[in-house]
């Protein structure tokens, strides 16, 4: 289901759309990163958990619940959410711009990717 970010806190897992290309800082994460959002937090009026930039592998650790997650690079550039810890076995793909708000129990590792 995809939703305008405004829509961001209904309930359960689901995909949300900042916009195609970034324009700029979203929800307090810079243009070209990706940020994590504390649990049960929402957008934590705009101050994110974790903030990514460098494409690769990162080990997430003692993340469980619900957290919004914002893709924020631009072009191409995706985020992959990841059951394993070597970036492998990524159920989940998020475009440039786009955000989803779901459980991260059982995501171990994400990889920001060139596409």
């Amino acid at each position: 289901m995809v939703l305008a970010l405004g829509l961001l806190f209904g309930v359960g897992p689901s995909l949300h759309t900042a916009h195609a290309a970034s324009a700029g800082e979203q929800y307090g994460c810079p243009s070209g990163d990706a940020c994590l959002y504390p649990q049960d937090a929402g957008s934590n009026n705009n101050v994110p958990e974790h903030k990514y930039f460098y494409y690769g592998v990162y080990q997430l650790h003692n993340e469980y619940g619900m957290h919004y997650f914002l893709n924020n690079q631009y072009g191409s550039a995706v985020v992959r959410l990841c059951t394993d810890w070597h970036g492998k076995n990524c159920p989940k793909t998020l475009p440039a711009g786009y955000a989803v708000y779901d459980d991260f129990g059982p995501i171990n590792s994400i990889v920001l990717a060139a596409h």
